[in-house]
């Protein structure tokens, strides 16, 4: 599973950044999700709960991926105060997968102005 950085981002942006986070099956064997956990920190979210493929998975309705295959979900950030953030999403699969985990990071800064 894909992390993401989002570096440092302004606290007045409109609309969230989005990141596309992949999950690979680099394995021989079909990968089968069967749940995730949700996210903590509200300055974070995702498409994970509206996006048809991921919005029920569980363990009767799992998400399968072959061997060599991708599926892909949307992350999105935006700060509301100036401090570094963090959260993660851990995918409960058939397998030890290597990196279950999708760590999330992004820092809120101020604009500033300067004039010379």
């Amino acid at each position: 599973v894909g992390d993401h950085d989002y570096g440092k981002v302004n606290l007045n942006i409109a609309q969230p950044i989005e990141k596309t986070i992949s999950i690979r099956n680099d394995g021989d064997a079909t990968l089968i999700i069967t749940g995730y956990s949700a996210l903590t920190t509200p300055e974070f979210t995702t498409n994970l709960k509206t996006d048809p493929m991921f919005a029920n998975i569980s363990p009767a309705t799992p998400l399968t991926i072959p061997p060599t295959q991708a599926r892909e979900f949307k992350a999105y950030f935006k700060p509301t105060a100036t401090i570094s953030y963090s959260d993660r999403i851990v995918f409960t699969a058939n397998s030890d997968v290597p990196d279950p985990v999708c760590e999330l990071k992004g820092e809120g800064i101020q604009a500033s102005l300067s004039v010379n």
